[in-house]
C-alpha cells in the first residue's frame, strides 16, 4: 500500500515542485493539500496520513507537533523552512522527524522525503548547524540522518556500553558495531566519544 502524504503549505509553487517529486515515488501519494494548520487538524486524510511535509512558518510550537502525532499514530513530520529566520526553538529533533531548507537540492529532498519514511531522522547540515548552535553557518545541505540501527547503538554508547557489549546485546559481529560507530561519527562530525555523546544529548537522540 502507498505511503499517504499530506503537505501544509501555501505557496503554489512549492506544492507543485513537492507534488513533481512525490510523483516520482512509487510508493507514494499526495492525499492532500492544506492551507492552514486547523484544516489539517479536523481533515479526514490526517486519520491515514503517513508522512506530513509542512512549512516552518505553519507549525507555531511543539505543542501542535505533539497534537498532531497523538491524533495519528505513526505520522512522521518533514519541516520545510524557508530560512527566513534560523532553526526555530520549538523545533527540536525530538519534535520532528525532519528538517530541510528551501534551498537544499532536489535530491536531498528526496533523500529526506525517504529517510523519514522509513524511520529515520534526517537534518540537512544547515539545520544541524543550527542545532548544535555553530557559530559559522554551513553552506552545503549534505544529508544528516541516522538509520533506527545506528540511533540503538548510540543509545547504548551513552549508556556505556562498549562495542564487545554492544555487539553481544545487538547480537552482530564486533566489526559490524565498530564500522557503524565509525559511521555515526562521521554524519555527527565528532571524533571521540565524549563528543559522540555530548552532540546526542544535544541532538535529543536520546531521553
Amino acid at each position: 500500500m502507498a505511503k499517504q502524504v499530506c503537505i501544509l503549505e501555501t505557496s503554489f509553487i512549492i506544492n507543485q515542485g513537492i507534488k513533481q517529486i512525490i510523483s516520482g515515488l512509487s510508493d507514494f501519494t499526495i492525499s492532500g493539500f492544506f492551507e492552514s494548520y486547523l484544516a489539517l487538524e479536523n481533515s479526514k486524510q490526517l486519520r491515514s496520513c503517513d508522512l506530513l511535509i509542512c512549512n516552518s512558518d505553519m507549525i507555531r510550537n511543539s505543542n501542535a507537533l505533539t497534537k498532531l502525532k497523538l491524533k495519528r499514530e505513526g505520522i512522521k513530520i518533514l519541516i520545510v523552512d524557508q530560512e527566513k529566520n534560523p532553526f526555530r526553538d520549538h523545533f527540536t529533533p525530538a519534535s520532528v522527524d525532519g528538517y530541510i531548507f528551501l534551498c537544499c537540492h532536489t535530491e536531498e529532498v528526496l533523500k529526506a522525503i525517504l529517510a523519514v519514511s522509513r524511520g529515520e531522522k534526517f537534518f540537512c547540515d544547515k539545520a544541524l548547524g543550527y542545532i548544535l548552535s555553530a557559530r559559522e553557518k554551513a553552506n552545503s545541505c549534505n544529508p544528516v540522518n541516522l538509520s533506527e540501527r545506528e540511533l540503538e547503538i548510540v543509545k547504548c554508547i551513552v549508556d556505556g556500553l562498549s562495542s564487545k557489549e554492544i555487539s553481544e546485546l545487538l547480537s552482530v559481529s564486533f566489526h559490524t558495531i565498530t564500522t557503524h560507530r565509525k559511521n555515526i561519527c562521521k554524519k555527527l562530525k565528532v571524533n571521540k566519544v565524549s563528543e559522540l555523546i555530548a552532540t546526542a544529548h544535544k541532538l535529543k537522540l536520546v531521553s
